[in-house]
């Protein structure tokens, strides 16, 4: 019998990547395209959508080709993508604005006076995710209806990334996924349906202005003739609603088991669970409706992780840039490495990673990153040491928010970039205090993760549960006594320092 493929696509901030994956899980290949985020003004960021479809339509091709599969042979497209990002659309579900992003918080000033006209506590028992930042949805279309009328007045809808995509691959109305909807601060995640009352009293909108909700396992139809050409498929493709990229991972970073938790490293960072009843807690964890149809997905997520290596690596390291491209090097590896010559601590270095505030272990849009007791004995080796270091105590912070809330790690699946870097896996194990495995999926979690729920959807597997003895580990990682009592001492003293310093964030940029 023929070998069974689909066609998944990870739709990213800052890339989207395309990989062929069989029924089995395992992926032929997988190719990336990268682009940029429009920053006009402060506290903006947005992206202009067309530039998802375009880059969906080439890293398919591309992959098609470099895989030399038959498209005959794809059963399925689907995708997974960021979420809680906003687009405004017409009658004809084109764009009327670009991309309010998910990390946009120009709405600040809309947050407060949105959630007056509701109770935190009644919106908390009913098991809806309030309105808590300006990196909200709801908060975002109160912006547009105070500060674009004339864009909120012509706006039939107002959809998520992946709702767009996938009315482009040529499903005839707006759908949207359980996870992507409980981000949307109208869904209840205990009985699976809307609030109506809240966008109605809310924002003056109806639930005609959203998009239709259905479960991730849900096939819309096929592509249409246009859209298959586009993408290299032919049209008799299944389209699958697919998910949130965050619970895409979920699924493929093998931790599928109820109170198995994982650890994403990647642009943003998280530690999640799948668990069958909801929780939320002020430090800004709580459960999202996960991939899995009846069950849920306890998530800490920080908002940066690799993002700031990223950012030191592009504005800091430039020598080692250039000297990474001379010798066609990874510049990540070549900088990880020479971190490696510094003593664990970092000669007491520390680095806070809250580039664009964060959501957990703490909800706050106004805090930012900084290095801190910076010395003439540093150089830039401790600083990236520094920042991985940072990103590890702030993930700790995050475990134990878990803790407190009922549920200790003991153990984590890894996946995601960072985990590529050996070093930043032995620095999370000595941070943490707990053991790692590395998952083969790596960085391909995500579109490996929604290519096995339309797996699932078309009835290759019986349930999820299934999945789980797909998965294989290239690594594991144990902390090391010594280093860990070192970190211990630092991470105390990155938790002192948080009250001061974000206590000056906020009269700096409130």
């Amino acid at each position: 019998m023929s070998t069974k493929y689909i066609l998944a696509c990870d739709l990213g901030t800052s890339a989207t990547k395309a990989s062929i994956v069989d029924t089995q899980g395992s992926v032929l290949g997988t190719v990336q395209q990268a682009y940029q985020v429009e920053y006009p003004q402060e506290r903006w960021a947005e992206q202009d959508p067309q530039v998802y479809w375009d880059a969906i339509k080439s890293t398919s091709r591309e992959v098609i080709a470099k895989t030399k599969i038959n498209p005959r042979s794809v059963i399925a497209f689907t995708v997974d993508a960021m979420m809680a990002s906003v687009i405004p659309v017409d009658a004809q579900g084109r764009a009327l604005r670009k991309t309010i992003l998910w990390h946009d918080v120009r709405s600040v000033d809309y947050v407060t006076p949105f959630m007056n006209q509701f109770s935190f506590p009644d919106m908390i028992s009913k098991n809806i995710i309030p309105v808590m930042s300006a990196k909200d949805p709801l908060a975002k279309i109160a912006w547009v209806k105070n500060e674009e009328p004339h864009i909120f007045k012509k706006a039939t809808k107002f959809v998520d990334v992946k709702d767009w995509i996938l009315f482009q691959a040529g499903i005839k109305d707006f759908y949207t996924d359980w996870s992507h909807a409980c981000l949307w601060n109208y869904f209840r995640i205990d009985t699976h349906q809307p609030e109506p009352e809240i966008i109605e009293e809310g924002l003056g909108l109806s639930m005609d202005h959203f998009s239709t909700i259905v479960k991730t396992t849900e096939v819309l139809g096929t592509l249409s003739p246009e859209s298959a050409k586009s993408v290299g498929l032919t049209p008799e493709v299944q389209v699958v609603c697919g998910c949130g990229d965050l619970v895409a991972v979920s699924v493929g970073s093998g931790a599928i088991t109820p109170g198995k938790p994982h650890l994403y490293i990647g642009s943003s960072g998280w530690i999640s669970q799948h668990q069958e009843t909801p929780q939320f807690d002020l430090c800004g964890a709580g459960t999202i409706e996960s991939a899995i149809p009846g069950r849920l997905l306890l998530t800490g997520h920080m908002e940066s992780a690799g993002s700031c290596l990223a950012w030191l690596v592009e504005n800091v390291c430039t020598s080692e840039g250039e000297q990474a491209s001379a010798v066609n090097r990874d510049v990540y590896e070549l900088v990880t490495e020479q971190a490696k010559a510094v003593p664990p601590g970092s000669q007491n270095l520390l680095y806070l990673p809250w580039p664009i505030g964060e959501r957990c272990p703490f909800i706050n849009p106004y805090v930012r990153s900084a290095f801190l007791n910076l010395s003439f004995d540093h150089s830039r080796p401790h600083m990236v040491r520094a920042v991985l270091e940072g990103v590890a105590y702030n993930t700790r912070w995050v475990k134990e928010a878990l803790s407190s809330m009922g549920h200790e790690v003991n153990q984590l699946n890894v996946c995601g970039g960072g985990a590529k870097s050996d070093l930043w896996l032995q620095i999370f194990a000595d941070v943490l205090n707990v053991p790692l495995r590395r998952v083969t999926t790596l960085q391909d979690a995500g579109t490996v993760g929604v290519a096995m729920v339309a797996a699932v959807a078309l009835g290759e597997f019986k349930s999820f549960d299934e999945l789980e003895r797909l998965f294989k580990y290239d690594k594991e990682v144990k902390p090391n006594k010594k280093r860990v009592v070192v970190y211990d001492k630092l991470y105390k003293a990155f938790r002192d320092i948080f009250d001061n310093f974000s206590s000056v964030c906020y009269q700096l940029n409130a």
